[in-house]
């Protein structure tokens, strides 16, 4: 009787049984759907996206007034750093807090974001996140006056490095909604109910110790089955 303890389930039999159970995967992808559809239309804050567009130039060499986009290349790191930089968030803290608007150093730190618009490009959006529609916009617009404003200051060294390579393209307007991705979380609802579902009948088929066909009763035994009664329904 050891060969039967080691006997597997075959794809039929898996499939036969989740047609068997079928209430069972359903209520458990029913369940899953509820819960991310709780999640994330009433429980996870809405947090909300305004950039900011600012093109990168390069500083023109002492013969030539002219700006070439080779040379722009070069800074357009250093002005994504200066967008995130202490120095600037910090400014945008001073001046954005007031008795009516308030957002925290670390709000400031992790909201922020700079991208390229395509890989080689002098073209740079900044972007702030946040749950507040109208403070992303704000925040956004002042992050980019601050640098621009440290960036052409004199009292700042840095201003000989990056004064005058950088102004804006668009300005903030509206924020848009960012997070959370809804669709994908109600596809992550169904498919883990429908995993776990599945498991719970794997789990019920697999602990049933019986025979499934009559190949596995003449392995085990090792006899001949010499009739099968066939299934009927009755009326």
């Amino acid at each position: 009787m050891e060969n039967r303890e080691e006997r597997t389930i075959s794809l039929n039999d898996l499939l036969r049984a989740f047609a068997r159970y079928w209430y069972i995967i359903a209520s458990t992808i029913l369940i899953g759907v509820i819960v991310t559809y709780v999640l994330a239309f009433h429980l996870i804050t809405p947090k909300y996206k305004a950039s900011v567009e600012l093109m990168v130039k390069g500083k023109p060499a002492s013969t030539t007034t002219e700006y070439t986009t080779r040379e722009a290349f070069y800074y357009v790191e250093p002005v994504e750093s200066l967008l995130k930089s202490d120095v600037v968030l910090e400014r945008v803290y001073e001046t954005v807090n007031n008795p009516n608007i308030v957002v925290t150093r670390a709000q400031l730190k992790n909201g922020i974001s700079t991208s390229r618009v395509t890989t080689n490009s002098i073209i740079v959006k900044v972007s702030f996140v946040h749950p507040d529609k109208e403070l992303a916009k704000i925040v956004v617009n002042e992050i980019f006056n601050a640098a621009y404003e440290i960036s052409n200051d004199d009292t700042f060294r840095i201003s000989e490095i990056l004064g005058g390579t950088f102004f804006d393209m668009q300005m903030a307007s509206d924020a848009k909604y960012h997070s959370p991705n809804k669709t994908l979380y109600l596809i992550v609802g169904f498919l883990l109910g429908g995993i776990v579902g599945a498991g719970i009948v794997l789990f019920i088929d697999l602990g049933k110790a019986t025979y499934r066909t009559k190949e596995q009763i003449e392995e085990d035994l090792e006899v001949e089955v010499i009739g099968v009664i066939p299934e009927f329904e009755g009326v």
